[in-house]
């Protein structure tokens, strides 16, 4: 009969020591949770303040583009890139053209072209407008819009 009740005793032990754990572990989950809630909720509010820093940048770019103050840069002035640079130029926008071909600087900038089927009085009627920059310094990058 002691033999049983020691059992039973052993058994009844092992049994608040398991609710005992299971407790720790729910209440350890439990604050991992809030933790993980706060985070989240720490990280929407990130994103919140990203968003609207975003939305605040395009409406300033789309402002410029209304207005025409937008500076425009165009990385490269081959086939593709000078008649870009010409038209948004032409169009009033404030343009600068880079390339790392520093022979084609002084060309543009003399007005003349270095592509058949651009006519170099476009180049030079551009250029003379001062709405169209032609350069190989790249740090000047940060100047565009």
């Amino acid at each position: 009969m002691f033999q049983s009740l020691g059992i039973c005793l052993n058994i009844f032990t092992n049994f608040v020591t398991v609710i005992k754990l299971s407790l720790k572990i729910n209440i350890k989950a439990s604050l991992i949770c809030e933790q993980a809630n706060s985070i989240k909720k720490k990280d929407t509010s990130i994103r919140s303040i990203k968003s609207q820093r975003v939305n605040r940048m395009q409406n300033q770019l789309l402002k410029k583009i209304e207005n025409k103050t937008a500076v425009i840069g165009i990385i490269g002035l081959g086939y593709v890139g000078l008649p870009l640079a010409l038209e948004y130029a032409s169009k009033g926008f404030k343009t600068i053209g880079f390339d790392i071909d520093v022979r084609k600087i002084p060309i543009i900038k003399s007005g003349k072209s270095y592509i058949k089927h651009i006519k170099e009085d476009k180049i030079k009627k551009t250029v003379d407008s001062k709405k169209f920059f032609a350069t190989a310094d790249f740090s000047r990058l940060p100047e565009a819009d």
